[in-house]
């Protein structure tokens, strides 16, 4: 049975493609131009006809589509983003989450059952504020992602421009405007990109991504960061360029001391 995928891009268009598993096989079925750099999509959470995709430009925006059994979609609705460059969305309950990327600010937008199934004239924006260590990247706030915890009624908001990461909870008007905790990075090499919840534990996980110069064959899995690069200046032979991510917990404290981080991962 063929598989319908969506696909944002840093196009103009969202394109539906199907894969077949029987055949290992990929086709293009359909696209639609919906404006500039439609990146992030997101589902309706109770419609699965309707798709949100943020356009990553200075005047944000969301569109709405609507697609057929055919996998065919037609724009349905428009609405700003309440900033520039909406790079994550999360559509959830009764609302769209909305993380701007240049302005650093969070949106949300109450959705209803008639189009553009957006209310925009009953949004709630905040601006967030703050710079990192990196000048050229971390000058100001920038959200990378909205996340809402699966068993509790919050919702956080890794900020790469700050290096922190923001715990909300909604107040008594049912908006997302109580910021109760903030978990900073506990590194100056480390950036809050993404989170994910760990399945059993009651912990986070956010991702670090560096890149390192290493010999695959002498790769050894266990040796912590400030090992292998002690092993690398040891090692001056020629090398190829691969990517490497490591993963810590974010406690609900306040960041410890940096500390070593074992490689849990390597693929090239």
């Amino acid at each position: 049975m063929p598989y319908r995928i969506l696909v944002g891009s840093y196009a103009n268009e969202i394109y539906t493609v199907s894969f077949d598993p029987d055949t290992s096989s990929i086709s293009l079925v359909s696209s639609i131009t919906v404006g500039y750099h439609p990146s992030w999509i997101t589902p309706h959470p109770t419609d699965i006809s309707l798709v949100f995709a943020g356009l990553e430009q200075a005047e944000g925006k969301i569109v709405v589509v609507r697609y057929d059994e055919g996998g065919k979609g037609s724009l349905v609705g428009e609405v700003p983003s309440g900033g520039a460059d909406p790079c994550t969305l999360l559509a959830a309950g009764t609302e769209l989450l909305i993380g701007n990327y240049s302005s650093g600010t969070f949106t949300t937008i109450p959705l209803i059952p008639e189009p553009p199934h957006l209310q925009a004239a009953q949004s709630s924006t905040l601006r967030f504020t703050g710079t990192g260590p990196n000048k050229e990247r971390q000058e100001a706030s920038h959200l990378h992602q909205v996340f809402l915890h699966p068993t509790r009624a919050e919702l956080l908001i890794p900020d790469l421009g700050a290096d922190v990461t923001r715990r909300f909870v909604k107040d008594v008007s049912g908006v997302h405007a109580q910021m109760i905790f903030s978990i900073l990075s506990s590194s100056s090499r480390t950036r809050s990109l993404h989170i994910g919840c760990h399945p059993l534990r009651k912990s986070l996980r956010s991702s670090r991504v560096c890149t390192h110069c290493v010999r695959p064959p002498r790769v050894r899995r266990g040796r912590t960061c400030s090992q292998r690069r002690s092993w690398l200046r040891r090692r001056p032979r020629r090398t190829c360029t691969y990517r490497i991510a490591t993963t810590r917990r974010l406690r609900e404290t306040r960041s410890p001391s940096s500390r070593s981080r074992t490689l849990r991962s390597l693929s090239w």
